[in-house]
């Protein structure tokens, strides 16, 4: 037999799933707010240290994490750590140097222009 307090009513269990549900969906933006974060301190670090612009710092962490198959916020803590004084693994330190030094030389990367991929705004462009 069951008592009072079990009773609910769809009403009440559609509020309940609500909740859990936004519950849910808060925990995760959350969580991508705090990878935003490291991510953004993790463009300042190259911005300080290796003079690259902003929206480059961008890509060379993002090939990194693709590069290394890691996911993009544990490649930006471990480059956020690093002035810390805490080491970073060997591949990301390594891969970390080979990207930025692309970058120093201006070697053209997937997806730019100067890959051979034109828009309309290049000369020459049908």
């Amino acid at each position: 037999m069951a008592s009072v307090g079990d009773h609910s009513s769809p009403a009440d269990q559609a509020a309940a799933d609500k909740i859990a549900r936004l519950s849910e969906e808060n925990a995760q933006m959350q969580q991508a707010v705090a990878s935003h974060a490291v991510i953004d301190q993790a463009i300042g670090v190259l911005v300080a240290v290796w003079q690259v612009p902003p929206v480059d710092g961008w890509q060379v962490l993002r090939e990194v994490s693709q590069s290394l198959n890691i996911k993009l916020h544990a490649v930006a803590a471990e480059v956020v750590d690093w002035p810390l004084g805490r080491p970073m693994s060997q591949p990301v330190a390594r891969e970390l140097e080979v990207r930025v030094e692309r970058w120093r030389r201006g070697t053209p990367r997937p997806g730019s222009a100067a890959d051979g991929e034109c828009g309309a705004g290049c000369e020459g462009a049908a």
